[in-house]
């Protein structure tokens, strides 16, 4: 492990230079390790300043681990004029149209997403655009949702989550990932529901799944497929699966 000019911690992995942040966090009870595949990065959380040597050295005894996480990077799909992006599971081509009236707009024959305006800002605009699809698209599915179950929800925030599709909080909160939108719909339909459901159920008993099972009728499919394929959806445009490995 090397420091660069600019005081940033390197960990050369199969020779290949991986940043190291390092932050400490008094409430971690333990060291932890997460790896950012698609940035890469490492992330180093120690519970005190006295353990960051402790924490650096646990880096370099776990050397190969991290070298496993980094080889199971999904493929890289960055927003580019030319490239194919998925939009509720059909595939899109990405086109600059400077002069274009409209910033981004659908087109759908052929399926394309059409972006104005200087090229350097495309791949924001083409995730803005996403997240708004995202938002509009899952709020209704949600309002659909909540009206069979008789329930009330708040809030919906669109994120870009790591660790999980969706989360329902006990104040009746829903977040989401913008990701979702480039998935078949079965899939987000299934998400949406699973977080509605927790309106009525916060748990995850049998009385639970079957209150999902009255909204959607493909669940086991829609799991399937986030098995299979929803770690692929962290390669388009950045983005990142964590994993973790907690020190003993």
């Amino acid at each position: 492990m090397t420091l660069t000019s600019d005081k940033q911690l390197v960990l050369f992995v199969n020779g290949t230079p991986i940043a190291v942040n390092i932050r400490v966090n008094k409430r971690a009870k333990r060291l932890i390790i997460k790896v950012d595949p698609t940035v890469p990065v490492v992330q180093i959380t120690c519970p005190s300043r006295r353990s960051v040597n402790e924490g650096l050295n646990f880096a370099k005894e776990r050397i190969h681990w991290i070298a496993d996480r980094l080889a199971e990077m999904p493929p890289q799909r960055p927003f580019q004029p030319g490239a194919l992006i998925p939009v509720q599971g059909v595939e899109h081509r990405i086109v600059h149209v400077p002069n274009q009236k409209r910033t981004v707009h659908a087109h759908n024959a052929p399926p394309e997403i059409r972006v104005a305006g200087d090229i350097r800002h495309l791949p924001r605009r083409v995730e803005d655009w996403l997240r708004r699809q995202a938002r509009t698209e899952f709020c209704n599915m949600a309002d659909t949702f909540c009206e069979k179950l008789s329930v009330r929800r708040k809030r919906i925030t669109i994120r870009d989550t790591k660790s999980r599709w969706g989360s329902c909080s006990s104040d009746g909160g829903i977040s989401l990932s913008w990701r979702l939108i480039m998935a078949p719909p079965h899939v987000s339909r299934y998400v949406v529901a699973h977080e509605v459901s927790h309106l009525k159920h916060m748990d995850h008993s049998p009385a639970f799944w079957d209150t999902v099972e009255r909204l959607i009728d493909d669940r086991a499919a829609a799991q399937e497929w986030l098995s299979q394929f929803g770690n692929q959806l962290y390669g388009i445009g950045g983005g990142g699966v964590l994993v973790n490995l907690a020190a003993a």
